[in-house]
């Protein structure tokens, strides 16, 4: 397949390198590649590629791509520099930083406006088979990586952040699902400095975490089938945000569920992550909450259903000074169809004295499980917390939360632990 070097091409007069990179599309055509030597490069408009095509720079230190900020009213909500399209699939981009150019937006961090729209001039817009690889993502306004329908997608090896302060916008830096399979996260890198959520996906199956290293923000699942978080770090702030943690809920948040209806997360293993000082919320949550946290799916909403949660496993994680729980299932009965596993799990140095969910409140300790019927609690370590587990939640505000019974708890291990190895709510 041909090989054509961008340079091939020349910028245009206003210093965009957009239609060269359309010219080079062309050239290479379908399954063809495009050398992105070292340099700068500014666009102006979103990008293309044709299928199967490989864009590679010289590597992400050298070879960038910056948005020319002060066109970004141009692009539409959700495009990123490169984008995908159901004829584009099998698209790799590697060794390129993709550079928003949101510190030229002259706003402190996000603040949506006539220049600067939510969810627009994104990194890189996922679909079927696309892989992105030893990039650097910075600066961004919109999603920093999207997989929406991405089916087959890997992403590895990347860095998040943002160079400057005040320079990125909120949407996720890797979000998406809208139906995707088989998407596969690996070893990336979100820094102190990035903005939005590290990880959120959404309405997915099989999707593989792997490996990856949190500072300061999460890693969220809602809604999705099957797939396996493990061997991640993930660090939070010691006090005062809720970001830090690995946290799998319901899709029932999004406008959307009222239409087609409410999923919860099931079948996932998350296994051997290190959580560590989460200081707003517990360190790994499982939660199984109803849409709009009120009435049930009924005959108002005659086209949706309810899909429920369960199945999951929470096995071998380390989890450190997070908030005043280490690990906590809860929600409502309607929502979780299955036991939850947690086993093998060290939790350590957690303070405080109650944590409400929201739909309950738990009495603060190692591990605190608020709904389910026959969980298993297996093998867990807890080391220096107010109390062991907890077993249900007071105070719940919706029918049907705090419901847990034949609970199955064996050989705990709890040290220096005040209160109760096992406290009812």
């Amino acid at each position: 397949m041909p090989t054509v070097r961008l340079t091939d091409f020349s910028a245009d007069v206003s210093g965009s390198w957009s239609s060269a990179f359309v010219s080079a599309f062309d050239a290479a055509g379908v399954g063809g590649k495009i050398i992105v030597p070292a340099g700068l490069y500014p666009i102006s408009l979103p990008l293309y590629p044709k299928a199967d095509q490989t864009i590679e720079g010289e590597g992400r230190s050298i070879t960038t791509l910056r948005i020319m900020f002060n066109n970004i009213g141009a692009w539409g909500v959700g495009e990123c520099v490169f984008n995908g399209t159901d004829t584009s699939p099998g698209v790799t981009i590697s060794g390129i930083t993709i550079n928003g150019g949101r510190s030229d937006s002259g706003v402190a961090d996000y603040i949506e406006g006539p220049t600067t729209p939510k969810d627009t001039g994104g990194g890189v817009g996922c679909r079927v088979r696309w892989t992105v690889q030893d990039c650097r993502f910075t600066n961004i306004n919109g999603f920093k990586i999207g997989l929406f329908g991405a089916h087959g997608a890997v992403v590895q090896r990347n860095i998040f952040d943002c160079d400057s302060p005040g320079t990125g916008g909120q949407p996720d830096n890797i979000g998406g699902g809208a139906g995707a399979a088989g998407i596969r996260i690996l070893d990336n890198h979100f820094t102190s400095t990035a903005k939005g959520s590290a990880i959120d996906i959404t309405n997915a199956s099989d999707v593989w975490i792997i490996n990856n290293t949190v500072e300061f923000r999460s890693i969220i699942l809602e809604g999705v089938t099957g797939g396996r978080v493990e061997g991640n770090l993930v660090k939070g702030l010691s006090s005062g945000s809720d970001n830090g943690n690995i946290n799998l809920k319901s899709n029932g948040a999004y406008a959307s569920s009222i239409e087609y209806g409410v999923f919860h997360c099931r079948d996932i293993k998350v296994i051997g992550n290190t959580v560590i000082g989460s200081g707003g919320a517990p360190g790994i949550v499982v939660s199984y909450t109803n849409s709009r946290l009120g009435p049930p799916l009924d005959a108002s909403t005659p086209s949706a259903f309810l899909r429920t949660g369960g199945n999951n496993q929470i096995m071998n994680n380390t989890i450190i000074n997070t908030k005043d729980l280490g690990i906590v299932v809860f929600g409502d009965w309607r929502g979780k169809g299955a036991r939850d596993i947690i086993s093998d799990n060290y939790v350590a140095d957690i303070t405080g004295t109650t944590w409400g969910s929201g739909i309950g409140t738990f009495k603060s300790c190692g591990i605190g499980l608020g709904v389910g019927s026959g969980d298993i609690l297996y093998r867990n370590k807890i080391v220096n917390c107010p109390n062991g587990i907890c077993l249900g939640t007071s105070g719940t505000q919706i029918p049907g939360a705090g419901r847990v019974s034949f609970t199955h708890i064996m050989q705990t291990v709890c040290e220096s632990v005040p209160g109760s190895v096992v406290v009812r709510a």
